[in-house]
């Protein structure tokens, strides 16, 4: 018999679990998101938490949100003043989660909260999880760009993983360590999260996630801030991130 979603919690050496939502414009996502992410909340005890970052949303996101946080005190609405991009505002949602470990996703249920139930195994040996969408539902030009992005991350920085830039789950004891550390402002928030990680000598490993078309609102995809920001942030980053890791001062 297969373990239950609560027995792989507490073999992770976690009681609780916050999950980390970033939305902008997702007014068509978000009702279903909630309710789905509850339920799997549900499922791991009664100790979980979701964390909506609404992103400056233009549409009915942060409204439709606010309700269900009305009946249920373990939904938290965060709004940004403005528009910070999905990876900064996984940031702000990360300096208000309380779990134990906290599982990053976006808003659109291309990645769905079970998936955080298929992190766990890992998180048992682990101090943050990498998820990799193993069959990405996404179309040609996406799926280009990124399997570029995470090639120049993985050279870049000397890192193995495969999908640098997708959801994570991590100890809340890690972000602690290196929130107050993270420079990047742009996507490139995510390929700092896994090089400070390592630098600071904790744990890291992989799991393959399911991945889903998105069926509701717009695809956001890569925008200008992001065109022009992750190069410099990656320039920026590359020796001061190398030099962490073998433990020379980076400057």
């Amino acid at each position: 018999m297969a373990p239950r979603p609560s027995e792989l919690l507490r073999a992770a050496g976690a009681r609780s679990v916050s999950f980390v939502v970033p939305a902008y414009d997702e007014a068509d996502n978000i009702d279903r998101m909630i309710e789905l992410t509850a339920a799997v909340g549900e499922s791991l005890g009664d100790d979980w938490q979701i964390v909506v970052v609404d992103d400056a949303s233009t549409d009915d996101t942060a409204r439709r949100v606010r309700a269900h946080a009305r009946d249920e005190p373990r939904i938290v609405l965060h709004r940004n003043e403005r528009n910070l991009g999905c990876h900064p505002s996984e940031l702000v949602g990360f300096s208000i989660a309380s779990g134990d470990a906290i599982f990053f996703m976006p808003a659109d249920l291309q990645i769905r909260p079970e998936a955080v139930i298929q992190c766990l195994p890992a998180l048992a040996g682990a101090d943050l999880v990498c998820t990799r969408r193993a069959r990405r539902a996404d179309g040609v030009h996406r799926r280009w760009i990124s399997g570029c992005y995470n090639a120049l991350v993985r050279r870049a920085l000397g890192v193995s993983i495969r999908d640098v830039d997708s959801s994570i789950l991590v100890r809340r004891t890690v972000v602690e360590r290196i929130l107050p550390e993270i420079d990047a402002k742009s996507a490139f928030v995510s390929a700092e999260i896994v090089a400070r990680t390592l630098a600071h000598g904790y744990r890291v490993a992989e799991a393959d996630i399911d991945h889903y078309p998105r069926v509701g609102g717009r695809a956001k995809g890569i925008n200008l801030h992001d065109l022009v920001h992750v190069p410099l942030d990656l320039l920026r980053s590359w020796r001061h991130l190398r030099g962490i890791r073998s433990g020379v001062s980076g400057g």
